[in-house]
């Protein structure tokens, strides 16, 4: 009917057209034309213009047509993903600030993201239809695996450990460096040094003494020691070198000689 309409129209149009034009005017034949053309046009951008809106309308009717709602079951394992990406974003952003501020992950802030995770899934288990349940724990060691391998990825490397002094009192008095958890002796305190003169852990300008180089470097302990007991340590190590009057500077590559 609508084609049917739109043909009587430019019917009409041309029937108008023709009867409003007299003949002894010739010069207005091409007028004529020009508003049957017109008339043309318009009946076929209406014609393109019906179609389109028939396309559109299927477009919009077929999504509620095909896509009939997720089940109780999609919907439950949809809210458990959703939890577990939570908890990876939760935890990563406590190690993220860990990193940032140059301290320890907060226990606290882990702890928020494994809380807000258990609620979630229990939550998503207490209105029923979940095709599994009790799996709460499965898929936290899944997301737990997931931060690991992004910090292992990310994170920086811990600091080296911090050198002390290591002071020895067998068989005579010396001491070498170390680090922190390989000081076999007494560590001295904080930021004290080695004297050569006393085999000791001084916080003082260090007096040079004997001192013993190119021994074994075993893990965490230095290659040089200084001190009263000096020269009995070349004595059973062969190949170290004995030195008097020097000292022997830390280094943190744990690798100093007598200077």
């Amino acid at each position: 009917m609508s084609r049917m309409r739109i043909a009587i129209a430019t019917v009409s149009t041309d029937v108008a057209c023709t009867a409003a034009l007299p003949v002894a005017h010739a010069t207005s034949a091409g007028d004529c034309a020009s508003k049957k053309r017109r008339a043309r046009a318009a009946v076929r951008h209406m014609l393109r213009l019906g179609q389109a809106m028939t396309v559109l309308t299927v477009l919009a009717v077929s999504p509620g047509l095909v896509h009939a709602g997720a089940t109780p079951a999609q919907k439950c394992a949809a809210a458990k993903n959703k939890a577990a990406a939570k908890k990876i974003v939760s935890k990563l952003k406590c190690y993220r600030k860990a990193d940032v501020t140059g301290t320890a992950v907060d226990p606290s802030c882990l702890l928020a993201a494994e809380t807000k995770f258990d609620e979630a899934v229990m939550k998503a288990e207490a209105k029923g239809g979940c095709a599994v349940t009790g799996d709460g724990s499965t898929i936290e060691d899944a997301a737990d695996t997931c931060v690991n391998n992004v910090t292992a990825l990310t994170s920086p490397p811990p600091p080296p450990p911090a050198i002390t002094c290591c002071a020895f009192t067998y068989p005579a008095a010396y001491c070498a460096y170390a680090d922190a958890l390989s000081c076999g002796g007494t560590a001295g305190p904080a930021g004290s040094v080695c004297d050569a003169a006393t085999g000791t852990c001084v916080t003082t300008t260090p007096t040079p003494g004997d001192c013993c180089d190119g021994l074994p470097v075993y893990p965490g302990l230095s290659g040089c020691a200084v001190g009263p007991a000096a020269g009995l340590i070349c004595g059973v190590n062969p190949g170290s070198t004995f030195h008097s009057a020097t000292l022997c500077a830390p280094d943190t590559s744990l690798t100093e000689t007598c200077q």
